[in-house]
C-alpha cells in the first residue's frame, strides 16, 4: 500500500510540475510506518515527509521549484485516486470487503465531516 500511495504522491507532483511546463521533474518523500496508537494498540498508519514542488534540471544542475498549496479539490481527487488504487491492489490480493462490511471498513466517515465527504467522492 504504501507504494500505491507513494506513486500517487509523486505522480501528482510530477502532473502539476508538467502543467507549469517543467519537463523532467523529480519530487520525493520519507515515508515512516508507525504500526501502534498512543495506547500502544495495533494501529498500523504512516507518517510522511514530502517535498512541496519538484527539482527541476537548470542546465547541470538542478533548482527546487516550490507547488502552490493544493486546492480542496486537487486533494479530494488525490485521496479518491489512492483510495481506488488501494482497492484494486487488496482485490488482486484476494482481501475486498463485502456489501455487508461496508459500515464496518469505514466507521470514521460517520464521525468526522471531511471523510464523509471524501466517501461521497468515491461514490
Amino acid at each position: 500500500m504504501l507504494a500505491v500511495y507513494a506513486r500517487a504522491l509523486g505522480g501528482y507532483y510530477r502532473r502539476r510540475a508538467r502543467r507549469a511546463g517543467i519537463t523532467g521533474a523529480e519530487t520525493g518523500a520519507v515515508t515512516a510506518i508507525q504500526r501502534f496508537g498512543s495506547g500502544l494498540n495495533l494501529n498500523v498508519h504512516y507518517h510522511t515527509l514530502a517535498l512541496d514542488g519538484v527539482f527541476a534540471r537548470d542546465g547541470d544542475d538542478w533548482r527546487f521549484v516550490q507547488a502552490p498549496p493544493p486546492t480542496p479539490g486537487e486533494l479530494a481527487r488525490l485521496v479518491a485516486a489512492i483510495a481506488r488504487r488501494v482497492e484494486r491492489l487488496l482485490a488482486r490480493r484476494g482481501l475486498t470487503f463485502g456489501e455487508a462490511d461496508a459500515d464496518a471498513r469505514d466507521r470514521l466517515a460517520e464521525d468526522v465531516p471531511i471523510m464523509r465527504f471524501f466517501r461521497q467522492l468515491r461514490s
